[in-house]
């Protein structure tokens, strides 16, 4: 075997170094939404799984996840009678033989509004804890990634079964982000049970991984772990998927779209749902519509999409489009096609979302920076922080309090090819650049190899 020094976490507050010797190792994923090949949606794990199995020839993976599509909420898999049913990753290639891909079965109420969509998330974690208990395949390593934090659960059962270390990621601080949605108040039911839940899994597991440092700091002052016990590794992209795109991929695609080389076009990419405020580009758009050579598309998909196309079609916004969602894979090349990218979250008005411990950052605001697209966006806090202040790539405006500079933000830009081009660039090196996925897979792998080395010298 050898002997290697690796880097673990990647927090604000720096690396700890920890010798780790090198050996076979097989990791335990515990993530719901991991996509199957040709799938829409964010492909964090997806493409950390890769960038693993490359770094490591020995390594193994083996995830559990769910049946039900996250946009649509339709039935991607059906197990049957079973519980599940396995395959290989053929979206990993040559390597598809070291990932194996457990489907566990959920309920078909995904779909079905916010009791619905618990009802199926809650099944699907007591279903993978019914297939743990007889599961022979003994892992190194844990790692249970939300949302939801119910899709985490299993981590403490796997735990206790074989005795091994547990990373728990919390990519949104989901009893909080209830609560700042107004979906529900605090003292809630089931609000004050997602916190336990939160507090169980965050305290029991070895390790806490936060996606923003909002998230790790919240969880470090709320006392649920040590700073030195948890790291950040943020979304991101993966970089060659954005810099080796097709060069006719933009005149072809707007050829297609029937948008002139010299119109200048605004790109919102994402979700339509509460967490969103998807229904501000319909009034942007109408705001604009005396600006002919501006042209917005929507490439999104949710429970509110019905609504907002309808809404779209009521007041006649010909310069408003909707497209289906495309390939994760397919993202970059239509993202070529666009000037502006727009950022849209429910936010505004929620006096606990800042830049220390609460806010998030949507993971479409990297797959802009990888386009070297300007950003205009109406989420404060973080969002402004990291995207305004720090990487100089965007303008923030409310699109409630100041709406009417949120249109000027885009008038601005549309107005200033030059200005366009500086900041997408700006964006690019500040967001993209600096928060890649090569980088945050390199220091996720080090992490639980250092857990793997603890457990095993003890």
């Amino acid at each position: 075997m050898l002997a290697r020094a690796y880097c673990v976490g990647n927090t604000e507050a720096g690396c700890i170094l920890a010798l780790s010797v090198l050996g076979p190792m097989h990791i335990l994923l515990f993530h719901m939404y991991y996509l199957r090949p040709g799938e829409s949606g964010n492909t964090r794990f997806n493409d950390f799984c890769q960038l693993w199995l490359e770094s490591d020839p020995e390594l193994r993976i083996t995830v559990f996840t769910g049946t039900v599509n996250h946009y649509t909420g339709e039935l991607r898999v059906d197990t049957g009678n079973g519980l599940f049913v396995e395959s290989n990753d053929e979206g990993a290639g040559e390597r598809r033989d070291r990932i194996r891909v457990v489907h566990v079965k959920q309920a078909a109420t995904y779909g079905k509004g916010f009791a619905g969509k618990a009802w199926s998330q809650m099944q699907w974690s007591r279903n993978c804890q019914r297939v743990l208990r007889s599961w022979p395949d003994k892992p190194d390593v844990i790692v249970a990634t939300s949302p939801p934090l119910w899709a985490a659960e299993p981590l403490l059962l796997a735990r206790r079964k074989w005795g091994i270390p547990a990373v728990i990621e919390e990519r949104d601080l989901w009893p909080e982000s209830i609560v700042q949605l107004g979906l529900a108040p605090a003292w809630h039911p089931a609000v004050q049970y997602l916190a336990w839940l939160e507090r169980r899994l965050v305290t029991t597991a070895d390790h806490f991984v936060g996606v923003v440092r909002t998230s790790l700091n919240s969880i470090v002052e709320r006392g649920l772990k040590p700073r030195e016990q948890c790291s950040m590794f943020t979304n991101g992209i993966w970089l060659p998927r954005f810099d080796n795109i097709d060069p006719q991929a933009r005149g072809r695609i707007r050829n297609e779209l029937g948008i002139s080389p010299e119109q200048v076009v605004c790109m919102y990419i994402g979700q339509m749902g509460k967490f969103q405020r998807v229904i501000d580009i319909v009034d942007i758009a109408d705001q604009m519509q005396g600006r002919e050579d501006i042209e917005f598309l929507v490439m999104a998909d949710g429970p509110d999409r019905e609504e907002i196309v309808a809404e779209a079609g009521r007041r006649r916004l010909g310069r408003l489009r909707f497209l289906p969602l495309v390939p994760a894979d397919d993202v970059p090349n239509w993202l070529s096609v666009a000037d502006i990218g727009i950022g849209l979250l429910n936010s505004t008005g929620n006096i606990n979302w800042n830049s220390t411990t609460s806010g998030v950052i949507p993971g479409k605001m990297y797959d802009y920076a990888g386009a070297k697209l300007p950003v205009v966006f109406n989420a404060h806090g973080l969002p402004q922080d990291m995207i305004e202040r720090e990487a100089g790539g965007g303008i923030f405006a409310s699109t409630v309090e100041r709406f009417d500079e949120f249109c000027a933000a885009i008038t601005k830009l549309a107005d200033d090819e030059q200005l366009r081009r500086e900041m997408g660039l700006r964006n690019y090196e500040g967001m993209a650049v600096r928060y890649n996925k090569q980088r945050m897979a390199e220091g996720y792998l080090s992490l639980m190899r250092s857990l793997v080395e603890q457990y095993r010298q003890a």
